[in-house]
């Protein structure tokens, strides 16, 4: 090989298949972590669409009253937990889904480095392997907004709806004459929820960025 390739004196033939091979098993995890996203998300958002369905027989049955009112605390006490955890797998899961599109990206600068004439042919890789060059290169907004795109994004607003709306009905059922405090505590509820949330999510994939060099 010639002097100057990035794999130093090692055997082109030797090293392609190896390279290669890691190409696809990182391709692979992304399929995977996709999959396993959306298979928990719509497991969630299932489970929040059947609960409601469940908590309105159970308020004609019990005409609201005080057997509906633990009924349904339970239940939004169950999805709210249920939100937690579906929230913490889909961001380790999209978390997993970034460093492989880094470490996939190296692998293309390898490719183009090792033979310049693909550049004609093939998409350019991002020129490092950073995690928001990497995302820009795929076409994405790198913002504080962009959080909220993510299906751990979206878990999260649903389960802090869920939060906000069993706060609220715990507030409102204390004293019906408090809606407004119930309401009003509701969404102050939603909005830190949801803010803290978005921190837990830039905390953690910057800690995870840094992590991997």
């Amino acid at each position: 090989m010639d002097e100057k390739s990035p794999l130093g004196d090692a055997d082109l033939n030797t090293v392609l298949p190896i390279i290669t091979t890691e190409h696809f098993n990182l391709q692979s995890v992304r399929s995977s972590t996709t999959s396993e996203a959306v298979g928990r998300a719509s497991m969630f958002l299932g489970t929040v669409s059947t609960a409601l369905v469940a908590l309105s027989f159970a308020g004609q049955v019990t005409d609201f009253g005080g057997s509906f009112a633990v009924f349904g605390a339970v239940t939004f006490l169950s999805l709210f937990f249920l939100g937690v955890v579906t929230f913490d797998r889909t961001l380790q899961v999209s978390i997993e889904d970034v460093q492989a599109a880094r470490r996939m990206n190296r692998l293309r600068r390898l490719y183009f480095e090792l033979a310049p004439g693909l550049a004609d042919y093939m998409a350019p890789p991002a020129v490092s392997d950073e995690a928001g060059e990497v995302l820009r290169s795929s076409g994405m907004r790198v913002a504080r907004g962009q959080m909220l795109l993510t299906v751990a994004g979206m878990v999260s607003v649903v389960n802090s709806i869920i939060l906000s709306v069993l706060v609220g009905m715990l507030v409102a059922r204390l004293d019906p004459d408090l809606m407004w405090l119930a309401v009003s505590l509701g969404a102050v509820v939603f909005v830190g929820s949801v803010m803290l949330h978005e921190r837990i999510q830039r905390v953690r994939r910057t800690e995870a960025h840094r992590s991997v060099p």
